[in-house]
């Protein structure tokens, strides 16, 4: 070990350990509170590390990688378990350790059988997305990428709703699709790197170097295995129909985690853009007409749903795919709103998922037309439910807005003097356009579902879930004003004073930036060949499977 600093690791470790103690104890009592209070417990710590790190971080530094920690682990493969975070990590980190307690709070006491595997595998889940944003290796970050599927398959096919299995089996395929592609490209780069500068290497400054070395048709090719890894992860239409099913029939704290997770939107912003900036410009007219039927797709679909969890996917769809758009604008102000947009949908689907939870354990109906008028019932509920569908409609004063504003002046200021990119005024006003459906769906359902003439179902039972009777449903529990408050605070609070964030970010993402527009402009320029050739995919495939390339042919 040649650093000293241990917040990080401690941050990762202690989940899982929680993890492997929670699994080993077998439950007793009503539905294992007991369990559900020690996860909580172990998912708290680190948030209160969290609180220490950002303390300790250097924010005009923002684009520089701090805390780090480094252990060699493969040395003849130069793989390091190499910790660390920089402005974008950071609050991406942060929005981890704010959602993942609380969500674990607000389900104690209402998983009904296998109490300890659930809570195991929360806490499992919750280690891998630390894991994904404070990895500063290559290889690291796809190991917690990859199995961060696994806890969210069996959260979500033991504890789901009537249709899991499917479900399940349907993220898992799609995601492990991805995966293998993602790993083929990973792989390739550290071999690249073997060949033009000496050494296998999963650094991220080591792939950054191979990649940006290779010619833009090779670029296309790699670029192409990373993008189908993270779209599937983000995800992006036509390969999103994974999510709405799994946050629909997964239970409240699983669709959280699966809403949660920006893994595909930060793999793209992290790796696939600076690594191979050739291929990012060459796709970029293409991906971005994805992104934006991605945002009015999602927005046309959600105005029409009437299954409240639905509703809620395809409005992330439609967030996400602003998120990219943004990201493809290449300025210093879309790549901030890319950013701001990952945070602001964490946080906002995280706090609607969790009121429909909370309305789900009610009335045991996600059908808006079986509900309404809950104003009259529930006004301290009712009033979170508008707080949060008012900042994903974009209400001014909320994150929504701002990250709304700010993604949408980067794509529209793309390609015009001195702000490099390509895209402009084409795509950001089909873009705006999706973002005014998104808040006609949200001021539907609250006039619906909150103000509208007093509507309740019987309440029925359900296996596995927190189904006691009620004739008539209370308010917000003290727990639940615990769950709710510290997201609706960390919303408003970056609503009115998203300075410290902006000025952090900026570092970071100015960084990436500049690395894409000097590899573009030395494409550009007239250079040298390069006496030291570029291994064809064939070739390397050839060498990794340890055969000789005449028998690749």
């Amino acid at each position: 070990m040649t650093q000293s600093h241990l917040i990080l690791p401690m941050m990762l470790a202690i989940p899982l350990i929680g993890a492997a103690l929670i699994f080993m104890i077998k439950p007793t009592g009503a539905r294992g509170q007991g369990l559900g209070i020690l996860a909580f417990c172990f998912a708290l710590i680190p948030s209160l590390l969290g609180i220490v790190l950002l303390s300790r971080f250097h924010y005009a530094d923002g684009g520089v990688w701090q805390q780090r920690f480094f252990h060699p682990w493969l040395p003849q493969f130069h793989v390091n378990f190499s910790l660390g975070v920089d402005g974008i990590s950071l609050w991406l980190l942060m929005l981890t350790l704010l959602v993942t307690p609380v969500t674990i709070l607000d389900v104690v006491g209402k998983i009904g059988y296998r109490q300890n595997e659930f809570f195991a595998w929360m806490l499992v889940s919750y280690a891998c997305m630390i894991g994904v944003f404070i990895s500063h290796d290559v290889l690291l970050f796809y190991l917690f990428f990859e199995f961060s599927l696994i806890p969210t398959f069996f959260i979500l096919g033991i504890w789901g709703h009537s249709q899991r299995r499917k479900a399940a089996v349907k993220f898992f395929l799609y995601a492990f699709a991805g995966s293998v592609l993602l790993l083929a490209s990973l792989i390739y780069l550290a071999y690249v790197h073997e060949v033009k500068f000496g050494t296998f290497s999963f650094a991220l400054a080591d792939l950054y170097r191979a990649g940006q070395s290779l010619s833009p048709a090779q670029q296309g090719l790699v670029f192409l295995g990373l993008l189908i890894g993270f779209a599937i992860k983000v995800p992006l239409f036509p390969v999103h129909t994974w999510m709405p099913l799994a946050i629909t029939e997964s239970p409240t704290p699983g669709a959280v985690m699966i809403a949660l997770v920006k893994l595909g939107a930060y793999g793209l912003l992290r790796f696939a853009i600076p690594m191979l900036p050739l291929a990012a410009v060459r796709f970029t007219p293409f991906l971005a007409v994805l992104c934006v039927i991605s945002i009015l797709y999602g927005g046309l679909i959600s105005w029409v749903q009437r299954d409240m969890k639905k509703l809620i996917a395809y409005s992330v769809l439609s967030h996400l795919g602003l998120c990219i758009l943004a990201l493809l604008a290449l300025t210093m102000t879309g790549l901030t709103g890319c950013v701001l947009v990952m945070l602001s949908s964490g946080l906002l689907a995280g706090g609607l998922l969790l009121v429909m939870g909370m309305i789900y354990r009610r009335y045991h109906t996600r059908n808006l037309w079986e509900i309404s008028g809950l104003a009259r019932r529930l006004p301290v509920l009712g009033f979170f439910a508008v707080f949060f569908f008012m900042g994903t409609a974009a209400l001014p004063g909320l994150i929504g807005f701002i990250s709304e504003v700010i993604s949408l002046i980067g794509t529209y200021v793309s390609g015009s003097a001195g702000h490099g990119g390509t895209l402009g005024p084409a795509y950001a006003v089909p873009a705006a356009l999706g973002m005014i459906l998104g808040a006609l769906y949200m001021l539907y359902w609250v006039a619906h579902v909150i103000f509208g003439p007093l509507v309740e179902t019987e309440p029925t039972t359900y296996a596995g879930h927190d189904t006691s009777a009620v004739s008539a449903p209370r308010d917000l529990s003290m727990r639940e004003w615990l769950v709710l408050t510290p997201l609706a605070g960390a919303v408003l609070l970056v609503g009115l004073y998203p300075a410290p964030v902006l000025n952090s970010l900026q570092p970071a993402v100015g960084k990436i930036r500049h690395a894409v527009l000097a590899a573009v402009a030395a494409n550009s320029a007239p250079a040298m060949a390069s006496h030291t050739p570029v291994p064809s995919l064939k070739h390397a495939a050839a060498v990794a499977l340890r055969l000789p390339p005449r028998l690749s042919r």
